[in-house]
């Protein structure tokens, strides 16, 4: 599902840290500039089920992340 307004955070894979967080935009759209490194990204939203993508890597400096996630509502 499409998800406006989510919180959306770049989670650093190694330690588990936030690194940072921005709001989905009303299409459900984000994206992150993070140096190299490895990375989660996390989705939460009240109602929705919180989400965690599997860990990847950041090989350039320049490098937009911006992954399609799937959020399902709680039951």
């Amino acid at each position: 599902a499409i998800v406006p307004l989510a919180v959306v955070s770049l989670v650093d894979a190694k330690y588990g840290r936030v690194m940072k967080t921005r709001l989905s935009d009303y299409e459900g759209r984000f994206n992150f500039l993070p140096p190299e490194g490895e990375y989660k990204v996390m989705v939460n939203k009240e109602g929705y089920a919180t989400q965690i993508t599997p860990e990847f890597k950041v090989k350039e400096k320049a490098e937009i992340v911006n992954r399609e996630i799937i959020v399902n509502k709680k039951l």
